[in-house]
């Protein structure tokens, strides 16, 4: 009886092992197609869909169709939950013309600016 008990259990926790396979994490580059308004699912050219959670921390107005993505995630119930994201912004977003000239600071009123040394 004793034997045949251990037997069954040692059953059960081998197949609680298999069937509760450990997160696996995976890595993605891409450019992003889309965004959605809220900035949690970003889609990239690809067709790939990744959800970034609410708790991790990313500059989400970087987060522009064309920039680039490195991103690691963890396939949670069919979807990419996105755990670490680097962005690279487009290329373009600094169009030519678009630069703005260096801040000069103007003598006040009456006084000549005093000469670089």
């Amino acid at each position: 009886m004793w034997r045949r008990w251990s037997v069954t259990a040692l059953g059960l926790v081998a197949a609680l092992v298999l069937v509760s396979a450990p997160a696996w994490a995976a890595d993605i580059e891409g450019k992003i197609k889309s965004v959605d308004p809220a900035g949690r699912l970003v889609t990239l050219e690809d067709g790939t869909q990744l959800v970034i959670p609410a708790t991790l921390k990313v500059a989400r107005q970087e987060l522009k169709p064309g920039a680039s993505v490195k991103a690691t995630f963890q396939d949670q119930g069919g979807q990419k939950m996105v755990t670490a994201i680097q962005v690279q912004a487009a290329k373009d977003s600094m169009k030519p013309g678009t630069e703005q000239a260096p801040s000069r600071q103007m003598p006040p009123a009456g006084k000549e600016a005093e000469p670089k040394r």
